[in-house]
């Protein structure tokens, strides 16, 4: 009976694609990181009637700045040259432009979201390092603590490939799982690729925990409508290590978030830190307002 569940759906689903709608705010905060960042933003609108404003702020001081139309003339520029640089394999992307002035970047992207009636914002995630500039450090940290929309952070793959069509979306059941999956699903259907979904359960759970688990993760999945999946559920000692395995042959890994700390900045919880920060590729963390 065990076995049979394990291999529920292994191979390709054929599902009808019924993905989410979102009304994307893609906030660019490094000039370094946009163009990977407008890629997943455009993807993710790509598959389905979803689109996006990507949103570039100048901060200005209290004061007024003399120069002020002109600064926002080239940051509009700069926004229009990243999103030209981006692969849209010869679609129309559905990413506009909008330009803000703020004197609290923060604030900013706040303001933008509720005018916008944004449910998704896509940002920059530096990954586990302890070098982040300043301003990324500090909006993340008001947006991770307080979300006003439910949030994409994306950590571009180091090495600068895009490349890759699988889309691996390790779960264990947490409240930000269903975001993940959706993300997933998204990403996959635009790259026409195959998304995979890996349920680790640990050894060290009781079997009714365990069967519990199994039994909401195939909800989780029943819940998701898209034509190419593959489900695997794996029994281990270690699933930061499981997962960390499996994630070897993909080029992008999307991830709930830490949840179990309401209105905190933690994102990934401290046993799965080392396996996170080894992820190849690009990774996304998922978080629900």
């Amino acid at each position: 009976m065990q076995a049979a569940a394990r291999q529920r759906a292994t191979e390709l689903a054929h599902w009808e694609p019924r993905l989410e709608e979102w009304r994307m705010l893609v906030p660019v905060i490094r000039a370094q990181t946009a163009t990977p960042l407008l890629q997943i933003a455009d993807l993710l609108s790509a598959s389905t009637r979803s689109s996006g404003d990507v949103l570039g702020i100048v901060e200005v001081p209290r004061t007024n700045l003399p120069n002020l139309p002109h600064v926002l003339e080239e940051r509009r520029r700069d926004l229009l040259r990243w999103i030209a640089s981006i692969d849209t394999s010869g679609r129309a992307s559905r990413l506009n432009v909008q330009t803000r002035v703020s004197h609290d970047v923060r604030q900013g992207i706040r303001e933008a979201v509720y005018e916008n009636g944004s449910n998704l914002v896509v940002v920059e995630w530096p990954g586990l390092t302890s070098r982040r500039p300043r301003l990324l450090a500090a909006v993340l940290e008001d947006l991770v603590s307080d979300p006003p929309a439910n949030l994409a952070l994306v950590r571009p793959d180091p090495d600068g490939s895009s490349g890759g069509q699988g889309v691996l979306v390790p779960v264990r059941g947490g409240t930000n799982a269903p975001l993940a999956v959706k993300l997933g699903a998204a990403l996959a259907e635009s790259r026409e690729g195959v998304l995979t979904i890996l349920h680790v359960i640990e050894n060290r759970h009781h079997h009714r925990l365990r069967a519990a688990m199994s039994e909401r993760f195939h909800e989780l999945v029943d819940s998701i409508h898209y034509r190419r999946v593959e489900i695997r559920e794996r029994s281990s000692d270690s699933a930061a290590t499981t997962i960390l395995e499996y994630s070897q042959a993909y080029q992008t890994t999307v991830l709930g978030a830490f949840a179990e700390q309401r209105n905190s900045p933690v994102l990934v919880q401290a046993a799965f830190a080392r396996m996170v920060r080894q992820l190849r590729g690009t990774v996304i963390l998922a978080r629900r307002a």
